[in-house]
């Protein structure tokens, strides 16, 4: 099975727990950079007091679990209509349709729960108590401050982990690079482009829901260009993109192989790969007969798997092997 079409075996609400599962562990790792970025956005002091620091981190995990959820689950839910059932490589075109519509819906809970942690990282209260003061404040429509930024912000980021960093993995994986180095690259490429591309609308977001006497994304955008040109909406960026990168590259490789499972049961080798695999030893034969030996029985040990896989894979199989694992036939079970 290729990799990179997990969202299309997994079921609806598999998708959604793989995807809540990584949001919540990306926000608890990403806190601090978070908290600077937003910081640095709506020009407060930052504190490096673990207790203010770490304020919201709850109510940040639950926004991104809910996020993330919500991005694998609607975009393993539009590949599978795309792909009808039989499960193939996505075109790119195909690929960044469906990561862009599963952004652009998890901008609903997105605008309500970040809206909640930014209003808790500035004036603290419980979860419960900052809800119930901004639907006091500005009723139901008050919850929803910032969505236009924050569902574009969005779309942009999902297309970032789920259509442009799979992409750039290819490409690595296809000039011989390790499997490290090449999750490490498409993290790193996608996310410094993704936090470029998304970076003005999570400032105006930042910014309206930071401050609840600014006006709308109109507004706030040009009063952001008359004050500082440009670079007004790039505050924070560096945080930002340092965040971002992480997070691709939690989303790929955050989990390892669980202990005790055997590396044949999953088959996530590229075709491609193999044919390098074994053209190499073909030639390797011909000059060094012991260094073939020796990568056949490597790649025997070990079916070709990379080291290092994406996070939803890992967690898929860890979760449900009866869905992604193939059963080993009884002969090869008598044989051993």
């Amino acid at each position: 099975m290729d990799r990179y079409a997990v969202l299309q075996r997994l079921t609806d609400a598999q998708n959604a727990l793989l995807g809540v599962a990584a949001g919540a562990i990306e926000a608890a790792s990403t806190q601090p950079l978070t908290y600077t970025k937003n910081c640095i956005q709506q020009k407060v002091k930052v504190s490096f007091d673990p207790r203010i620091m770490y304020r919201g981190t709850p109510a940040s995990m639950l926004a991104d679990g809910t996020l993330i959820g919500a991005q694998f689950w609607v975009c393993g839910f539009l590949q599978k209509l795309i792909v009808k059932g039989n499960p193939r490589d996505l075109t790119f075109a195909e690929e960044v349709g469906s990561a862009y519509l599963a952004g652009f819906a998890s901008g609903v809970p997105c605008t309500i729960l970040e809206l909640t942690m930014i209003q808790q990282q500035r004036f603290g209260g419980t979860l419960p108590g900052t809800l119930r003061r901004l639907y006091e404040r500005n009723g139901l429509s008050g919850l929803f401050r910032g969505f236009i930024p924050a569902s574009q912000r969005e779309a942009f980021f999902a297309v970032g982990y789920l259509g442009l960093s799979p992409r750039v993995e290819r490409v690595c994986d296809s000039l011989d690079m390790s499997p490290t180095a090449g999750v490490a690259a498409g993290s790193i490429a996608s996310g410094v482009l993704c936090a470029a591309l998304t970076h003005p609308f999570d400032t105006c977001k930042s910014i309206i829901q930071g401050d609840l006497e600014a006006g709308g994304l109109t507004s706030t955008a040009r009063a952001l260009y008359k004050e500082n040109g440009i670079q007004g909406f790039f505050r924070g960026y560096p945080a930002r993109a340092a965040m971002i990168c992480c997070c691709f590259f939690i989303f790929n490789v955050g989990g390892r192989r669980p202990r005790g499972l055997p590396y044949h049961a999953v088959d996530v080798t590229s075709a491609r790969r193999r044919a390098r695999l074994a053209a190499r030893r073909r030639v390797d034969s011909a000059m060094r007969p012991g260094l073939a030996q020796r990568g056949a029985q490597n790649d025997e040990r070990t079916n070709g798997i990379d080291p290092a896989q994406e996070t939803k894979l890992r967690l898929g199989v860890a979760l449900f092997p009866d869905r992604l694992l193939d059963t080993p036939s009884r002969e090869s079970n008598t044989k051993g």
